[in-house]
């Protein structure tokens, strides 16, 4: 018996009130750290550095909720699989399929640039969970490997660097996560297996800053104590809880909490 393939579709529902699309050179790092208070905007994969995926949308009520309907649909004409956290700053759109990410005017969603890339390397998991945005540049991981940054202007093609070992199976899925000038990304396979690791890239040119292993090699020490300062919360799942690492090293704090991903 065979399977048709499935159109997978982006529905917009409703809203009691859309903000009128402009592409902005933003958004900066103040509005990051303040968007658990912003109810228009959707600016990091889980809506804040808190990630508690929380809006106090007032405007939508128990009395209205039932009567949301599709305001605009969007069609990928992507066959493949994949679970993308939209983004919204100032009434653009952001989300990402497989290989492509697209830009829509999330009131009509008429297209405002797409961007397609072709693998350079060995294709893995195919899911892309979303992008991460700041300062008008857009950053997202790919299946082969690389890491790309993209005018969100545009979609142009501002710089792109193979990060992760795709013949070994290493992929990124994840939403990268942007603080201050850091991209923090982590690959996935470990079905594979890859040992895993998290590691740091500067936003503006996606070179290398820093990177730990998750599961550490023969010998490997990946504790350090540091005096407890401004840090991260860098999510690590493996048998131990998550550890809060320093932005700009990487390195372990003494002192560490979990938060609910």
């Amino acid at each position: 018996m065979s399977r048709r393939p499935t159109l997978l579709t982006v529905v917009l529902l409703v809203s009691l009130a859309i903000q009128p699309a402009h592409a902005q050179q933003g958004p900066t790092q103040a509005e990051l750290d303040a968007a658990a208070s912003n109810a228009a905007d959707w600016l990091l994969p889980n809506h804040d550095y808190g990630g508690q995926r929380f809006v106090d949308a007032t405007e939508i009520t128990r009395d209205n909720a039932s009567r949301l309907r599709p305001a605009c649909v969007f069609e990928t004409h992507e066959l493949r699989p994949f679970y993308t956290s939209p983004l919204v700053y100032r009434g653009i759109m952001y989300l990402t399929s497989s290989q492509s990410t697209i830009a829509l005017d999330a009131a009509t969603c008429q297209v405002q640039w797409r961007h397609d890339w072709t693998p350079k390397a060995r294709r893995n998991w195919p899911q892309s969970r979303g992008v991460a945005l700041k300062e008008g540049m857009l950053i997202r991981g790919t299946t082969d490997g690389y890491l790309l940054a993209l005018d969100a202007l545009t979609g142009r093609l501002l710089w792109e660097r193979a990060a992760a070992d795709a013949d070994r199976g290493e992929t990124f899925t994840m939403a990268p996560l942007i603080f201050e000038d850091l991209v923090i990304i982590g690959p996935a396979g470990n079905e594979v297996p890859v040992r895993g690791w998290v590691g740091a890239f500067r936003g503006a040119t996606g070179e290398a800053v820093w990177r730990f292993n998750t599961r550490p090699a023969a010998g490997e020490r990946t504790a350090f104590a540091e005096p407890l300062s401004e840090q991260v919360l860098v999510p690590v799942f493996t048998k131990k809880p998550a550890t809060a690492r320093k932005p700009a090293t990487g390195r372990r704090m003494r002192k560490s909490r979990t938060t609910r991903l």
